[in-house]
């Protein structure tokens, strides 16, 4: 490669980036803060590693009335627009990064906000600026500055430090909070939330709503938090998601992803490159995971999951948790190419605990789903985005519905069906079945299909897994078809009660198998060409389970 600016990877200071960085000039987001009425708070949610963090240093450094940062702004576009420009460095700034604040409890959150909180103060109130300040506020200043406060009081310390600088400075201050909703959603996952949620409904809302010192705010998130009343009386709230129809700012366009690839020398088509990193959907516009393309060329165009590496979602995780197998089997639906109509709540609940609407909603927002529109007002047809994130979003699946023993066993169920040995399947899902359920769980014939449906979903990735599939002469529980037509496993299942003996268990899984060559359920596989077709019949009984396969020839 030619010598070439540096990729921003995990950059989050504008100044750096502008400076030594391969940059795409996003400053004309600056004009829908301008131009917006006074005392306008923005709320933006993108998912995570989409150039939030950035965009707040950009703002930053484009408002503080502290810097003197013409020389980073002159070649943008922002610059071209005179009116607008003039407010450069015009205004005192708060920029408050509430990312990282991890404790195990509420004690240990609130100790790291008041450390927060205190860098924060001396950071806009130096030694200079603090004797401008009355005996009051100097005295409360260092009071936060100490680390020495009650909750209560700080709840009032970004109230008071916007008072403080409008006092100093004459004029109304840029309030930008970056990633509001960390603190919420680390509650939620310690056990505090309730706790959380007072403390912050006072803390932003007697910053943000009807503050005359209050110039402009800006806030990021992934999550609209609901239910917080942070914004509830908030009439100047102006919510930019995914969904908004305005104008993106968000992620890599993909002219901007040939630019780029074309800089750095990649000579092949993109089509690959949007297959693994493309197909997002903001405001109608489609973009790229930024994140994932710029590690995609530092690791010299090595296709592989950036973005599954970059942090977990515990809010995510607890949900899939308390959703029904029915949800968990829509999702591995959609791990397999498929979609799901559902409607959309632009704002989560952390309430709505097994809430289909909440998960989807939260996959969408959180960047493991896409969206296309549909004319019914508030409801999407979602789908998977990118192979990236389908690896991803399996794995994190995988990881919470499989201890490491467990995972060991799935794969040992994946190679004995491909092995097509009746006795090491049955061997190796009677193991699992014991290892992992009560008997008093398996009680009928769907019970057993949704856990086939879901484990080989996680398993064969690289194949189409369907249940009740219309084809032949009737319909058929299971098929798994591999993507590139290569092999195709087709699955009937019977249950049996009462404790039948190990051959009449026998013979109802021959009964299975006979259904599938009476109705040819396998004709779908042939008339595609498909050269390794196996056909199994199995037959269930509490933990016990007996199969009879065959192949058919090609």
């Amino acid at each position: 490669m030619s010598e070439l600016l540096k990729l921003p990877i995990g950059i989050e200071n504008y100044k750096t980036v502008k400076q030594e960085c391969f940059y795409f000039d996003r400053t004309m987001l600056i004009s829908e803060i301008l131009e917006s009425p006074e005392s306008s708070v923005f709320l933006f949610t993108r998912p995570r590693r989409f150039g939030k963090s950035l965009m707040m240093s950009m703002l930053a450094y484009f408002f503080d009335i502290s810097l003197s940062s013409e020389p980073l702004f002159e070649d943008m576009e922002i610059a071209r627009h005179p009116s607008l420009y003039r407010e450069i460095n015009s205004r005192p700034v708060i920029h408050l990064n509430l990312k990282g604040l991890t404790s195990n409890d509420a004690e240990g959150f609130f100790s790291l906000l008041k450390m927060r909180m205190a860098d924060l103060y001396r950071k806009c109130l130096n030694a200079e600026l603090l004797e401008k300040l009355d005996e009051h506020q100097k005295s409360y200043a260092l009071e936060i500055m100490s680390e020495s406060m009650g909750e209560e009081r700080l709840q009032l310390s970004l109230e008071r430090l916007e008072s403080a600088l409008c006092d100093i400075y004459g004029k109304a201050v840029v309030v930008l909070i970056d990633e509001y909703d960390a603190p919420l959603t680390e509650a939620k996952e310690k056990g505090f939330y309730e706790r959380a949620q007072l403390f912050f409904k006072n803390f932003l809302g007697n910053a943000l709503k009807g503050n005359d010192c209050v110039y402009k705010a800006v806030l990021t998130g992934v999550n609209q938090i609901a239910h917080a009343s942070i914004f509830s009386d908030l009439n100047n709230l102006i919510v930019n998601n995914l969904l908004s129809g305005r104008n993106e700012y968000f992620g890599f366009t993909e002219e901007e992803v040939a630019t780029l690839l074309s800089r750095f020398e990649f000579k092949k088509d993109l089509a690959e490159v949007r297959e693994w990193y493309g197909g997002y959907r903001f405001q109608n516009q489609k973009v790229y995971n930024p994140w994932s393309i710029l590690n995609f060329v530092s690791n010299h165009f090595q296709y592989r999951p950036y973005w599954v590496n970059t942090g977990s979602y515990s809010v995510l995780r607890g949900m899939l948790l308390e959703v029904g197998q029915q949800n968990i089997q829509e999702l591995y639906s959609l791990l397999n190419g498929e979609t799901v109509i559902v409607p959309i709540r632009s704002s989560l609940s952390f309430g709505h605990k097994g809430d289909s609407v909440s998960l989807y909603s939260l996959l969408l927002f959180s960047g493991y789903l896409t969206y296309d529109v549909l004319p019914v007002v508030g409801e999407y047809i979602l789908s998977v985005p990118n192979r990236e994130v389908r690896e991803s979003l399996n794995s994190e699946i995988l990881s919470e519905y499989a201890k490491t023993d467990q995972i060991r066993r799935l794969y040992e169920i994946k190679n004995a069906l491909a092995s097509g040995s009746n006795s090491k399947f049955e061997q190796t899902f009677s193991d699992y079945l014991l290892s992992s359920f009560s008997a008093y769980d398996l009680n009928d014939e769907k019970t057993y299909q949704t856990i086939l449906v879901t484990l080989s979903s996680m398993l064969f990735n690289d194949a189409i897994v369907k249940s009740e599939v219309n084809v032949g002469e009737g319909r058929c529980d299971i098929s798994i078809l591999d993507k590139k037509n290569a092999y195709c496993y087709v699955i009937e299942l019977k249950y049996r009660k009462n404790r039948p003996s190990d051959d009449s268990l026998r013979d109802t899984a021959k009964s299975a198998l006979g259904q599938i060559l009476k109705n040819h359920y396998f004709e779908e596989a042939k008339a595609r060409g498909v050269p390794k077709i196996h056909l199994y019949g199995m037959a269930f009984s509490g933990k016990r389970v007996k199969v009879e396969s065959m192949s058919l020839p090609a």
